[in-house]
């Protein structure tokens, strides 16, 4: 939220700047540029901390829930490889891009990209923590199915 005021905010300074005084403020673009990633970055972590992400059930509608429930750790589990890489690819680029520095602010362009891996971080902590949550969920039905 703060991200997209701060966007709104520095975007609608600039038009009006160009607009009205005909004096760009060079410095915006370094800066709407970083906030508009970190938005993206940081939206998925919460997209994923309240279960907003995109999730196509049309096929596993029809599977039993002892199915669906399995199927679920899979994906999951899938995800967490993927953010596994995003993770180690973004410590890499980050690294990599130490030495490029922005047109205008002059600061490291890695500063753009550490948001990525500490945005893996977090969202593969809530996918374990969704992981074992499940496992628990299988667990309980099978010692209720068993007592009965």
């Amino acid at each position: 939220i703060i991200s997209l005021g701060l966007l709104s905010i520095i975007i609608s300074l600039e038009v009006f700047s160009r607009y009205f005084f005909n004096l760009p403020l060079p410095w915006s673009m370094d800066v709407n540029r970083m906030l508009f990633v970190y938005l993206i970055f940081l939206g998925a972590v919460a997209g994923v901390r309240e279960k907003a992400h995109l999730n196509i059930d049309i096929v596993t509608q029809k599977f039993s829930a002892k199915f669906k429930a399995y199927w679920d750790i899979f994906i999951n589990l899938i995800i967490l490889i993927f953010l596994a890489t995003l993770f180690i690819a973004g410590i890499n680029f980050s690294w990599v891009n130490i030495v490029q520095l922005t047109p205008y602010l002059r600061i490291s362009i890695s500063y753009y990209y550490m948001v990525i891996p500490f945005s893996a971080i977090l969202m593969i902590y809530y996918f374990i923590f969704r992981i074992k949550n499940q496992i628990i969920n299988i667990l309980k039905k099978k010692q209720n199915c068993e007592e009965e």
